[in-house]
């Protein structure tokens, strides 16, 4: 009876495993790890700025008090945790969806005051932070 037992068991294994094979190959697995390791790997200036860049919206930075989109998620359920589970979840992703929209739109809109003079300053700035809270969002 045991070793009836162990057979199916390593049969039902043997199954997950595949179904998991199949699972991760629908969904491009191989790709998107080929995707991540040649960018990690790349020598280009471009690529080193966008892999920094998620870096730091993943871990963040604490010296320049940046939180990282793991951390920022957390508090911000952690703030809006009230009532069923589900429920905050979603009143949570509302109300960081909502603050970070606000923040970029800060941004784009206080590069506009200095005019053309100082254009060369504002404009990068105001990308880095619209992108800068994208990747944030995106990863939270």
């Amino acid at each position: 009876a045991l070793e009836a037992i162990a057979r199916a068991a390593r049969g039902a294994a043997e199954a997950a495993s595949v179904a998991v094979a199949v699972g991760l190959a629908r969904c491009g697995v191989d790709e998107k790890l080929g995707y991540w390791r040649g960018l990690r790997d790349a020598e280009e200036k471009a690529q080193h700025v966008v892999r920094q860049l998620w870096q730091v919206c993943l871990a963040g930075v604490d010296s320049l008090q940046f939180e990282g989109a793991v951390a920022l998620a957390t508090a911000y359920v952690d703030a809006h945790a009230e009532g069923d589970a589900e429920g905050a979840l979603d009143h949570a992703l509302d109300a960081l969806v909502t603050w970070q929209s606000t923040r970029t739109f800060g941004t784009g809109f206080a590069s506009g005051f200095g005019g053309l003079a100082t254009m060369a300053l504002t404009v990068p700035t105001a990308l880095f932070a619209a992108w800068a809270t994208a990747a944030r969002l995106a990863f939270a």
